[in-house]
C-alpha cells in the first residue's frame, strides 16, 4: 500500500500500476482496481500531481494504522 496512490498507481511512476489486493475479504475489488486503471490508461481519470498522491498514500496508512477489526479493513481499505 505504501506509495500507491489510491492503492494501485505508484506515487514515483504513474505509468506503473499495481492490481490486485492484499486482502481476502474484497475479491470483488479486482475489477473495481482493473476498471479504475483502465480509466486512468484511456484518459477518462487524470492522475493528480506527486503532491495530491502522496497525501492520499498517507491518509490511507494513518486509516490502516487505526484498524481495530476486520469490518474496519474492509472500510479503510475501501474508502
Amino acid at each position: 500500500m505504501a506509495n500507491l496512490y489510491k492503492g494501485v498507481v505508484f506515487v514515483d511512476n504513474t505509468k506503473l500500476f499495481y492490481l490486485g489486493m492484499q486482502n481476502v475479504h474484497t475479491i470483488n475489488m479486482f475489477d473495481a482496481q482493473a476498471w479504475y486503471v483502465r480509466d486512468i490508461i484511456m484518459g477518462r481519470i487524470d492522475v493528480p500531481d506527486r503532491d495530491v498522491r502522496m497525501a492520499d498514500v498517507e491518509d490511507r496508512q494513518t486509516r490502516a494504522d487505526d484498524i481495530k477489526d476486520d469490518h474496519d479493513a474492509i472500510v479503510c481499505m475501501h474508502v
